[in-house]
């Protein structure tokens, strides 16, 4: 009896031991896992993370879809990797590790808020854009038209049916197209011509101001304004 329970003790310890062991190798084989919590904006609403109802705290984990209600957005704090806000009637997927960021929207509005390596935005099937670290956009999707205002950093389209309307911090929009690259504090054609019209009255002024001061210090200018004056000497 002693014996027999001796090996029922011996087998419940192996069986925990290759519990954890697999557990551990899973964990090492996944060093990139990263878990992410979504923050809604009405606590007493719910989105949809893979078609299940999610209130405010829940884990979101890579590939998984999400779609906000009417009236409620909601956040997705990725820590170091990112962090992501979903407007209001909006769906989009996320892809994500330690060291990228892969959105996809739908429809809606998707704001990077943060972003601490290479992220990539697709949007719906007509477009992709790549946004370098650092960079903080928000763009939105109803099918048809995209536009979008880019907050900080540089984004570059890889690839576009449409063309992308985004504004920059200056608030002039930029059109852009299949390879075309933009900076939020980027200046456009309007901001050059500006430029130009400013350098062209600093010319003007600066010749005006190089005529007054050869025309005070030559003999021969004093000359000629004094040259029509009749001068008349007094009789003793």
């Amino acid at each position: 009896m002693n014996s027999k329970t001796w090996k029922n003790k011996a087998l419940s310890l192996c069986l925990v031991i290759a519990t954890i062991t697999t557990y551990s190798m899973v964990a090492l084989a996944n060093p990139n896992k990263v878990v992410g919590e979504i923050l809604v904006s009405d606590t007493t609403s719910s989105v949809k993370v893979n078609g299940e109802a999610a209130r405010n705290g829940h884990s979101i984990f890579s590939s998984s879809t999400i779609v906000t209600p009417k009236n409620t957005d909601a956040v997705i704090n990725l820590g170091k990797v990112g962090k992501v806000k979903l407007n209001s009637n909006s769906t989009v997927k996320l892809s994500f590790d330690s060291e990228k960021l892969n959105s996809t929207l739908v429809d809606g509005k998707l704001t990077v808020m943060s972003s601490n390596s290479d992220a990539v935005i697709n949007i719906g099937n007509t477009s992709k854009i790549k946004l370098a670290p650092k960079t903080a956009i928000s763009i939105s999707f109803d099918g048809e038209k995209i536009s979008g205002e880019l907050l900080a950093g540089e984004v570059t389209t890889i690839a576009t049916s449409k063309t992308i309307n985004l504004k920059t911090l200056n608030g002039n929009i930029s059109k852009l197209n299949t390879g075309d690259t933009v900076k939020a504090t980027q200046d456009d054609d309007d901001d050059d011509d500006g430029g130009n019209a400013w350098l062209l009255w600093v010319l003007v002024f600066g010749g005006a101001a190089a005529g007054i001061i050869i025309a005070a210090t030559t003999d021969n200018n004093r000359v000629a304004l004094g040259g029509g004056t009749t001068v008349i000497s007094p009789r003793n």
